[in-house]
């Protein structure tokens, strides 16, 4: 119970780092793109 716990940890841990390099990228693509198109 306490390692499932551990692991569920982790994971959500994991997904919301994922998420916030995802949102980085995202957001620095679209500057590079506006700068391409201006």
């Amino acid at each position: 119970k306490y390692l499932h716990s551990l692991a569920t940890v982790v994971t959500v841990l994991s997904m919301t780092l994922v998420g916030r390099a995802t949102d980085l990228t995202i957001s620095l693509c679209m500057d590079e793109l506006e700068e391409v198109f201006q």
